[in-house]
């Protein structure tokens, strides 16, 4: 038997269905961009934003975006610091920590022409290795503690990535939470 589908899911609570799926897939988009060194945490927001403007702010609350504000924020505060905290833990000097980051940048450039999305991210980790490693060994520190810092900011930038898409998941985790709450989903 074939079910009347205006009944069971009436054109309104199907829209927002729809809507919802799309919500989703788009702040997944932004979970992903930042393997590309784009600040997809505020991709998130941004869409959370669109969504709360869109339904009056009737599901996702001002008081929610201010809290996926914060973590934005707090996910590129840690991404910032712990490639240069890392670096410099494993022995760089503060021009290698500059030089990391001009790295990491150039490298991600030279890695998504190379190999989209998946160069971007080695080139990245890369660029931040070089840009650590080759101004150390040009500081005369020797082969040991100039691989030693480069891996240091490897170590960082990666690290940093993955706290940023974990950030991101929760982000992504509280905004259906909203939906599930308030009867949407």
């Amino acid at each position: 038997m074939l079910l009347n589908r205006d009944r069971v899911f009436p054109n309104v609570v199907r829209d927002i269905l729809v809507w919802q799926i799309i919500v989703i897939i788009l702040m997944s988009a932004g979970l992903l961009s930042i393997l590309l060194g784009i600040p997809g945490t505020f991709i998130i927001l941004g869409t959370a934003l669109c969504y709360s403007v869109f339904t009056h702010f009737d599901i996702i609350t001002i008081r929610l975006l201010l809290w996926l504000l914060g973590i934005a924020i707090t996910g590129e505060i840690i991404e910032s610091f712990l490639g240069l905290f890392a670096a410099r833990k494993f022995g760089a000097s503060r021009l290698a920590l500059f030089t990391a980051l001009i790295g990491s940048i150039a490298g991600a450039a030279v890695g998504s022409v190379v190999l989209p999305l998946v160069g971007t991210v080695a080139g990245a980790v890369i660029g931040a290795f070089l840009g650590t490693f080759l101004p150390e060994l040009a500081l005369k520190k020797g082969m040991r503690k100039s691989v030693s810092a480069g891996m240091g900011a490897f170590v960082g930038r990666t690290s940093a990535v993955f706290v940023k898409i974990f950030l991101g998941a929760i982000m992504i985790v509280l905004v259906i939470l909203s939906f599930w709450r308030n009867g949407k989903i």
